[in-house]
């Protein structure tokens, strides 16, 4: 093994070990604020409005991220963002302890438009930190990581905010970004030579790869489901736990989807599927087998999907432009999560159209991914 793979593979361990910790506290921050909204007179729209506090801000401020990543040190932007995220949810643990839950859901939605900017900053560092021949495998392990990270996340939620309260979950979610932006800030660039040039990128920046298009169908059912699959619960520990369930579910299909996923033609299967997830989610909720199995192929639709489409740009746009190449795939995608949020939490009809919705999308995207797979076997000879 040369002495520039051997650096890449030890630039891995440090760049799983960051994703982990960070996305082990995004989730007990999410159970968090999501079992306040789930306790109330009406959930489903208190939920709604949790999900437009995270993502909205995250989609207006994902074009800034992009130029920003583009002209940064990609590594010490995502260390910054994510201090800058750990120091937010400090306040957030304070505001829980005194009560002030109005500034804090205000807070919520500043923690929101941060991770466009470390969201960014790490895909687009991802290529820099392990070369382009470990791509395709280490963007395959950071979408199993971030399942059993997300696992953990939502389980460690439930049970921490159902025994201890809302202050140490928020605590434990400020003390993961410290942590995962203290290794992370370690890592060294990449050689230019161990990169790929821009000659040797074969889709122009502004061309967005076929599979991206299904981002946006899967990411409004996504949406819709994040609100449905919570019913109300009695109390914010009961919310949590059930919340733990359906999305801890998400979680292992995401590992699966994830392990599959980085190859475009995988769509053709994964889209569909994670779309029929969602409706037996949503019909079935946290509390039946249905449900669950839903969540399960909900969430390997999810994983196959965000894996190929960040394998697709990191591997062909030019590196220069990457991180506006993946703000751009991140603000559709939360956009679509946002409006699928919003319709189904504020329709007093959401269920029953959604679940109309969700069978019309899964038979046109099913066409789509069709359509695209012969052109792609037929523009390159296969059989």
């Amino acid at each position: 093994m040369s002495a520039v793979a051997t650096r890449h593979r030890r630039n891995e361990r440090p760049l799983y070990v960051a994703s982990a910790l960070t996305n082990v506290g995004d989730w007990l921050t999410y159970v968090a604020v999501a079992s306040l909204a789930t306790t109330g007179t009406n959930p489903g729209r208190s939920l709604a409005l949790v999900v437009l506090g995270q993502t909205l801000p995250r989609a207006a401020l994902a074009p800034i991220a992009g130029r920003v990543v583009d002209r940064v040190e990609r590594t010490r932007a995502y260390a910054v963002a994510e201090t800058s995220r750990g120091l937010v949810v400090l306040v957030m643990a304070l505001l829980a302890y005194r009560g002030e839950m109005g500034a804090l859901l205000l807070l919520h939605a500043v923690r929101g438009g941060l991770g466009a900017f470390s969201d960014t900053a790490l895909r687009a560092a991802v290529p820099e930190v392990v070369g382009a021949d470990r791509l395709e495998s280490v963007n395959r392990r950071l979408g199993t990581i971030w399942s059993v990270a997300f696992v953990l996340g939502i389980a460690g939620g439930g049970a921490i905010v159902a025994r201890f309260g809302l202050v140490a979950a928020f605590l434990g979610d400020a003390a993961s970004f410290f942590l995962g932006a203290l290794v992370f800030v370690a890592l060294p660039r990449a050689a230019q030579s161990t990169l790929r040039s821009d000659a040797d990128r074969t889709t122009q920046t502004s061309r967005i790869p076929p599979v991206a298009l299904f981002r946006a169908p899967l990411g409004l059912a996504h949406g819709a489901a994040f609100v449905l699959v919570a019913p109300g619960f009695a109390s914010a520990g009961a919310a949590a736990i059930g919340l733990s369930v359906v999305h801890g579910a998400r979680a292992l299909g995401n590992a699966a989807g994830a392990a599959l996923g980085t190859r475009a033609r995988a769509t053709m299967v994964f889209t569909p599927l994670g779309l029929a997830g969602v409706a037996l989610a949503m019909i079935g909720g946290p509390r039946s087998v249905v449900g669950v199995v839903g969540a399960l192929a909900w969430g390997a639709g999810m994983g196959a999907l965000y894996t190929s489409v960040t394998h697709a740009l990191q591997s062909t746009v030019p590196r220069d432009a990457l991180g506006r190449a993946l703000a751009r795939d991140g603000m559709v995608f939360t956009l679509a999560w946002a409006a699928g949020a919003c319709g189904a939490g504020l329709s007093p009809f959401a269920r029953s159209t959604t679940m109309a919705t969700m069978v019309a999308v899964v038979l046109v995207v099913f066409a789509l991914t069709l359509a695209l797979d012969r052109r792609d076997r037929a523009r390159h000879g296969a059989p």
